[in-house]
């Protein structure tokens, strides 16, 4: 009703009997829900649970005004200076109990007599003089004409006041009992908090906004204000209420039914093929179980050495107690080698499904702020993956736990809970040395973001996060440093010897530069030049293999670290200059990307490394969506040649096609019948993607129809390498396409 009101008066909507009878149902309608869904709490929490926080550097303006009277009206803002204390609050109310207790300085002295009062002022009534609906009118059209220079006057009375702009406390009155971790995620991720929506708290927001400040701008309840508003007391109180114990378990029963199917698909999936990293974790097992620690890392005695990190060896030294029990021959040294009893095979695909818990919990922390619609549509992404599927309970890995602290991570600064996102970070690269790519973007992101605030308190705080890094680096390599043998580690960690590719081209950059260097190879051959042709020169499916290459420079380890570096660069930048938590999962995502496209030896299975946190992002807009859509389908069918024999053919089709239906109707849902403003009037719009993408798409099942059929009836057993060759080409596109969309929303982004 309210919103219907604001928009015949700002846009200029006759009110004719269409408009009067359409308002009359919807207010029936709300009062009809009002009364229904007013039993116990559920009429807030029904309430609040579409709530959308504003985009970053956005302000909603309303349409009434709150007329000031005897009683007064809450602070318009409050801003916080450096050390996010209350020391300087700009102030309108006129009740002078408000007045002293904001005056009041005395140390140790509690503002919740404030708050309480402010709560209370809120309740009472208000007036809509409806001359502020044109102010307000004039107010939105000249916001995006009048140049920067022509307000700063304004702003800089606050200045005068030697007002720093800083993170914002919200005064609203909480008890302390409860649990506040979703209120400092709401209101770490603004950099201003404004109260009511009175004409002077519109333009307030407005020059806070210009000013590049991100602004929450609160109504007391949901009927003033409507949708102009960004959110108002009872959704705020509900979203508290909803982070305590009545809805924790409801999320957690949820979310279990989601893990319980996977688990079930995983458990059918045991006697299923399995690659030889089921054999390289077995007898690593069997070293972390049978040697001692100063030995983990030198013993040879199968050619599947120990080359992760200290964590993940301590992990695996846990594991092996377990597995020692249920046979001992599966951590035996020497007897244990090839070992492939039904045994030793439960075993380790049972630990991998176990594991997942840890990515149960990432997801369920990374999701516990959003609507119960994107939460169980990123749920739907990460839990029910088919690459995670192939990767770890078919072909087998322990990607899934490893991406648990990932999330977990990205949880925490998305929180704005820097120190704790830094050291599970560190904690994860102590498990697996391959996601440091994203460490610059960590880097830049904590220096700015968490680092900021003077040269005292920034090298203070620089001091806590060099110190929390250091004790996890500490607590996995002190061991190995006391024994001489952190030399030998980081040669295990770090084998350059192995090559550009590996067996199988991963689809990336370097598919386009060895296929240029071939291409223009056998062009000079036919025009007479000889041009020497090293035997199945990247193509003999040999791992490590370091043939030179006939035309273009040979690429060392340090070109693909600067190739990587410069493709971070415009990520980096962006994150030095606005590190808001709002973009992290995206500029992580991005520098994933990024190695992936010209790292070193990249494996296929690397493509999880970007397309599991991007499904955080997919559920933010629409065109995010149709991104993820794509990039989802190619990142998963990069991943066939992994499952090369016959008996796994169509497992890994039906993943992909239950995936891609999935997806289809869960974005389907998601933004259907939504209003995106990427049209013009209004217009709805729908998920569904352009013909380009649908050629693409296409093209696809193309190259595989190729691959399986056409191929082998046209050429036989020759040629085997080029069906790998065009999936890895054809998916670099669509890659590559992904690294460019990424790159441009993270520049564009505002």
């Amino acid at each position: 009703m309210w919103k219907q009101r604001n928009i015949w008066i700002v846009q200029g909507v006759d009110v004719d009997l269409k408009h009067i009878l359409i308002s009359s149902w919807s207010w029936a309608s709300s009062i009809k829900h009002y009364l229904v869904s007013s039993v116990g709490s559920s009429r807030s929490l029904n309430r609040c649970s579409n709530w959308k926080p504003p985009p970053s550097g956005f302000v909603k303006l309303n349409t009434d005004r709150a007329k000031s009277s005897s009683l007064g009206f809450p602070s318009p803002a409050i801003v916080a200076l450096e050390d996010a204390k209350w020391d300087i609050i700009i102030d309108e109310t006129d009740y002078a109990q408000a007045l002293a207790a904001i005056s009041d300085k005395s140390r140790g002295k509690s503002k919740r007599n404030l708050v309480i009062k402010i709560k209370e002022l809120c309740s009472r009534k208000w007036q809509v003089p409806s001359e502020a609906n044109a102010t307000t009118h004039i107010l939105v059209g000249a916001m995006q004409k009048i140049p920067y220079d022509s307000i700063s006057h304004v702003v800089s009375y606050f200045e005068q006041k030697e007002i720093k702009f800083g993170r914002v406390e919200v005064p609203f009155s909480i008890p302390l009992k409860r649990n506040q971790s979703h209120y400092r995620q709401l209101i770490v991720s603004h950099d201003a908090v404004v109260l009511g929506t009175a004409l002077n708290e519109r333009i307030l927001s407005s020059l806070l906004s210009v000013h590049r400040l991100k602004v929450l701008h609160m109504d007391r309840n949901e009927y003033y204000g409507g949708e102009p508003t960004s959110l108002n007391l009872i959704q705020c109180n509900c979203m508290m209420e909803m982070q305590e114990s009545p809805r924790t378990p409801v999320v957690m029963v949820q979310l279990s039914w989601f893990f319980g199917i996977a688990t079930i698909v995983k458990l059918l999936l045991i006697p299923s093929y399995h690659s030889t990293d089921l054999e390289v974790h077995r007898h690593w097992l069997a070293i972390t179980h049978s040697l001692p620690l100063s030995q983990w890392y030198t013993n040879e005695t199968s050619e599947w050495t120990l080359d992760y990190p200290p964590f993940f060896a301590y992990l695996e030294r846990f594991l092996s107690m377990f597995a020692h029990l249920i046979d001992p021959q599966i951590v035996h040294l020497h007897h244990g080698l090839n070992y492939k009893a039904n045994s030793a095979i439960y075993f380790q695909r049972m630990s991998v499904i176990v594991s997942d818990l840890f990515l149960l919990y990432g997801v369920y922390r990374s999701t516990l702020a959003l609507a119960s619609l994107k939460r169980n549509l990123i749920w739907l992404l990460v839990i029910w993956s088919p690459g995670l599927l192939i990767v770890d309970h078919l072909h087998f890995q322990y990607n899934g736990f490893l991406f648990g602290w990932l999330l977990l991570s990205l949880s925490f600064l998305a929180q704005g809970r820097d120190v704790m996102g830094g050291f599970l970070f560190a904690v994860l690269l102590c498990f697996k040395h391959l996601f440091a790519v994203a460490a610059p973007v960590y880097f830049v992101y904590l220096l700015r973001h968490y680092c900021r605030g003077g040269l005292v308190r920034g090298f203070a705080r620089l001091s806590v996060m060099g110190a929390t890094v250091v004790a996890v680096f500490a607590a996995a390599y002190g061991p190995f440093v006391y024994h001489g043998q952190i030399q030998q580690v980081i040669r295990r960690m770090f084998p350059f010897g192995r090559g550009l590719c590996h067996a199988y081209w991963a689809p990336n950059f370097w598919v386009f530069y060895i296929m240029l260097d071939k291409g223009i190879a056998f062009l000079l051959r036919k025009f007479g030049f000889n041009i020497p042709a090293p035997v199945a020169s990247f193509t003999g499916g040999l791992v490590g293999d370091a043939s030179p290459f006939a035309i273009l420079p040979r690429v060392t380890p340090l070109t693909t670290f600067i190739m990587v570096l410069l493709a971070l660069s415009p990520c980096l930048f962006r994150t030095w200059k606005d590190p808001r938590p709002r973009l992290i999962v995206r500029s992580v995502a991005y520098a994933y990307t990024c190695g992936f496209l010209f790292g070193w030896h990249v494996h296929e299975k690397a493509s999880l490394h970007f397309s599991i946190p991007l499904a955080i992002v997919a559920v933010e807009s629409l065109e995010d969506a149709k991104h993820y859509f794509l990039l989802s389908i190619v990142s998963c069918y990069s991943l066939f040649p992994l499952l090369y024999e016959a008996q796994e053919y169509p497992i890994k089709v039906l993943l992909l096609l239950l995936h891609t239906i999935l997806m289809w109707f869960s974005f389907s849902a998601q933004y259907s019948g939504s209003l995106w403003g990427d049209k013009k009037g209004g217009e709805k719009q729908g998920f569904e993607v352009g013909w380009v993408t649908k050629s693409y798409l296409i093209g696809v099942v193309v190259v595989e129809i190729w691959g399986q059929f056409l191929h082998p009836y046209l050429f036989g057993d020759k040629l085997p390498f080029v069906p790998l060759m065009l999936i890895s080409m054809y998916c670099a596109i669509g890659i590559l396409y992904s690294w460019i969309w990424q790159l441009k929303s993270i520049l564009i982004s505002s």
